[in-house]
């Protein structure tokens, strides 16, 4: 049985991802979180063996978050995203950081639950709970390739240049 720990300030996204993993009777969503802090606090009570976490969140962000868990309790981690530049810019930001994988951010506009969605995040989830631990320790320091974003700013088309590790 994998233990998830879902962290997001929406209780809409909260649902969501209840609704799409609970089909695969291999997770087990063992607690949910409201922001950075609060997670922190459940993966040293409930040491899930994966975590969703999202970016963007109040009083401490899933970035803030993410890197207090892997100094503290390194967790495979799948980050949250929001389709935006921004939110790209931060999902490289945390893949660097030490998080595994990420999936695009639900909304009630674009709500989740459709086949592929429900495939994509439950096979992610399995992945990354045969992720070694160890592994996750020594990822900081790791060799750099570039990654392009295509982000056209407000006045023009142009492509971004992140560094992110791999």
């Amino acid at each position: 049985m994998i233990r998830l720990l879902v962290v997001d300030d929406s209780a809409f996204a909260r649902c969501a991802i209840l609704k799409l993993v609970s089909a695969c009777p291999e997770i087990e969503i063992v607690g949910f979180a409201q922001d950075g802090i609060q997670a922190l606090e459940l993966v040293r009570e409930l040491k899930p063996d994966v975590i969703t976490l999202d970016v963007e969140m109040p009083r401490m962000s899933g970035l803030e978050a993410l890197e207090a868990i892997m100094k503290e309790a390194p967790t495979p981690v799948i980050m949250a995203s929001s389709l935006t530049c921004k939110g790209r810019e931060n999902t490289l930001r945390a893949l660097e950081t030490g998080a595994v994988d990420f999936f695009l951010k639900v909304s009630p506009a674009k709500p989740a639950g459709s086949f592929g969605s429900r495939n994509d995040l439950i096979t992610k989830i399995i992945l990354a709970a045969d992720i070694n631990r160890d592994d996750l320790k020594r990822r900081p320091g790791k060799q750099e390739s570039q990654l392009v974003l295509r982000c056209p700013p407000p006045s023009r088309n142009s492509s971004l240049r992140i560094k992110a590790a791999v």
